[in-house]
């Protein structure tokens, strides 16, 4: 058999090393036709497939998705990436900076709409609404310019769609720390209805369990003033059974607030768990 004839029958799963997953990382911008015919290749397995689209180099952390996001990869390279690695490859933020997929797609401002608008179709307001580690969100790291003013509309409208919360529904669903969050932004920009809204089904809600608040900066709730913490506390469903709060800086007023509540209003709260709290 030819020495060409050997390495087309060559197992390619074969010392399949770190230095074979590394030049998929490399292919995603620099070879994207190599990465796309990688990953098409049945002869490889879908453990290695996996493995390698979920490689992260060492240096810079970057995944291959974040790598092919920036480089204007086309969308089915991004598609048959985030098949692979699922959503905790479209959430990731281990970069040295602290930024996602969607973060990096957004530098390239409406030449990359096609993806920013796939990834926000999986990860959401969770993916929009994630800060890097200068507080920064993709939303604010598309190019200033006019010519960028599709993508940056389509983020917006998005928010504001998801922000037109139906007061009803929530009324007998769930309530969600998400659902909180995306109020109180709302309500810094545009107004204090959204909130007040939120906070009346909040008091009603019946189905919720329990609540956990995580104030630490970068966790979603930098837009919370200490008076509207106050007014959240004071509108805690009064049938959670359990409710856990850290790194709340909003002082007295905030844990007069929930004594109140436990008080007053609580009916059914079994555990509470105060952690790192300013008091």
């Amino acid at each position: 058999m030819s020495e060409q004839g050997q390495q087309e029958d060559a197992d390619p799963n074969v010392n399949f090393d770190k230095w074979k997953l590394f030049t998929l990382l490399i292919a995603s911008y620099e070879k994207l036709n190599e990465a796309i015919e990688f990953l098409n290749n049945d002869r490889i397995t879908p453990q290695n497939k996996t493995a390698a689209v979920n490689y992260k180099d060492d240096g810079s952390h970057y995944t291959t998705l974040m790598l092919a996001a920036f480089h204007d990869a086309p969308l089915t390279l991004i598609q048959q990436l985030c098949e692979i690695g699922g959503k905790p490859l479209i959430m990731a933020t281990n970069d040295y900076d602290g930024r996602t997929a969607l973060h990096h797609a957004c530098y390239s401002g409406d030449a990359n709409i096609d993806i920013v608008k796939y990834l926000v179709q999986d990860g959401g307001m969770e993916l929009i609404n994630r800060m890097d580690n200068y507080g920064e969100t993709a939303l604010d790291l598309i190019p200033s310019d006019p010519t960028n003013d599709a993508v940056r509309n389509f983020l917006k409208n998005f928010q504001e769609s998801a922000a037109q919360i139906d007061t009803a529904s929530l009324q007998v669903a769930q309530i969600d720390t998400a659902s909180l969050q995306v109020a109180s932004r709302k309500s810094k920009r545009f107004g204090g209805r959204q909130w007040q809204d939120v906070l009346t089904a909040m008091s009603t809600s019946y189905q919720t369990v329990e609540m956990k608040f995580n104030f630490e900066a970068g966790n979603g709730w930098d837009d919370l003033s200490a008076e509207m913490a106050v007014e959240m506390m004071s509108h805690l469903p009064p049938s959670i059974e359990g409710l856990r709060i850290s790194r709340a800086p909003y002082g007295s007023p905030f844990m007069d607030a929930m004594i109140d509540w436990i008080g007053e209003k609580s009916t059914n709260l079994k555990s509470l768990v105060i952690w790192n709290t300013c008091v």
